[in-house]
């Protein structure tokens, strides 16, 4: 589900990850064995992986956690259900940025509030200069937040791949 495209009157219209970003979100959201509460107090595990919404409990922290392989097999099967997203939300072409900025964000905001956002009605409407700013507003959580949203939109505007989620 990496790094394909298909092209339509001379656009790319891509439907799946580029490899930079994946490497994008693997570095935002970093590796974690053992369960630990996100930057929105939420049980998570491995890359950024939703165990539960809410604090993990005592019990969960000292009996849960997972190995790197499985967290990789997880982490692609969430990228997975956020590229399904964008792909059965997004009815415009969109190129390989704009695709994985989407990508990205519904990862991380998780993909009933990507589905329900101003961003996706403004990615479908053409009001392309009003993502990145739509983008900027999804940042309660966590103080990496903002320069991720402003990654995202840098992205989706054609500005290329940041190597690290904290760089604006």
């Amino acid at each position: 589900m990496i790094a394909t495209s298909g092209k339509i009157g001379g656009f790319v219209n891509a439907t799946s990850l580029s490899i930079a970003e994946l490497q994008f979100i693997a570095n935002c959201e970093g590796f974690r064995g053992t369960l630990y509460n996100d930057s929105a107090g939420n049980c998570t595990v491995g890359y950024g992986h939703l165990l539960h919404m809410g604090n993990c409990t005592a019990d969960e922290k000292k009996n849960g956690g997972v190995d790197q392989p499985t967290a990789l097999n997880t982490f692609q099967q969430d990228l997975g259900t956020a590229q399904a997203a964008v792909n059965n939300n997004v009815n415009v072409d969109l190129s390989q940025n704009q695709f994985d900025a989407l990508t990205d964000f519904a990862y991380n905001v998780g993909t009933g509030n990507f589905q329900n956002s101003t961003v996706l009605k403004d990615v479908n409407s053409g009001q392309n200069n009003q993502v990145a700013p739509q983008m900027g507003r999804w940042t309660r959580g966590g103080n990496g937040l903002p320069a991720r949203r402003a990654n995202e939109g840098r992205m989706y505007n054609g500005g290329g791949y940041a190597t690290s989620c904290y760089v604006r």
